[in-house]
């Protein structure tokens, strides 16, 4: 592990940050050589705003990701999973640390499927060592996962269907309000394609009716939209 190491924290709830910021202090203090910069963001116009400042010299080694991000008007982010493919995209030596309250399956495998994060955590199972063991293992160029992801990976049985993009697009879309006739001019898709797609969600969040309002309930629940 290199001494100096910059990270960046993306939570929209400041006394969570300073909980990061403090453990971290607390668990970098053995390591008597090594120089952290921490910084942060609280929505996706901040995190955007200074990842884009740096270079590939002065990269952030690893970004901690928060998964419940509130929508930002100037982008066309929906969540943190948005957020975390840009900076695969922007920024791919920076590693990924996602945490996370959401503990549903679906929810956990579409991310580890669209990320592939180098460390995934859920918040409810991890305390402030495993945060701290977290980061230095990703530091250390390994991978850390809490005990719910590993045994998801474990679980083949889960892959079998995969959210991808054009499925939050729909999603989002009948979460607006658009009405169920005008969904193909907004989505890249046939009349039937969408019915069809809507049909696997259902099927894939258990909606046991035709209602469209249960599926949005779920997939806001679950914290795809």
């Amino acid at each position: 592990m290199k001494n100096k190491h910059s990270i960046l924290i993306v939570d929209d709830h400041l006394m969570i940050i300073d909980g990061y910021k403090t453990a971290l202090k607390f668990g970098f203090s053995n390591f008597s050589d090594a120089k952290l910069n921490v910084d942060y963001a609280t929505n996706f116009k901040g995190a955007i705003e200074k990842i884009k400042q740096t270079n590939k010299e002065t990269f952030y080694d690893l970004v901690v990701l928060d998964l419940s991000i509130p929508k930002c008007s100037i982008s066309n982010m929906n969540t943190g999973e948005d957020l975390g493919k840009w900076i695969r995209l922007t920024s791919p030596k920076t590693k990924l640390l996602v945490l996370t309250a959401y503990d549903d399956a679906f929810r956990i495998n579409s991310v580890l499927n669209s990320l592939k994060p180098e460390g995934f955590l859920l918040k409810g199972e991890i305390s402030s060592l495993d945060f701290i063991t977290a980061v230095i293992k990703l530091l250390q160029n390994k991978v850390y996962y809490g005990n719910k992801i590993t045994k998801l990976l474990n679980n083949k049985s889960n892959q079998s269907y995969k959210i991808d993009k054009v499925d939050i697009q729909i999603l989002n879309e009948m979460s607006n309000g658009t009405k169920n006739i005008d969904l193909p001019k907004y989505i890249p898709m046939s009349k039937s394609g969408i019915e069809k797609r809507k049909r696997q969600l259902k099927r894939y969040f258990k909606v046991k009716d035709d209602c469209n309002r249960e599926l949005i309930l779920i997939a806001k629940e679950k914290g795809y939209i």
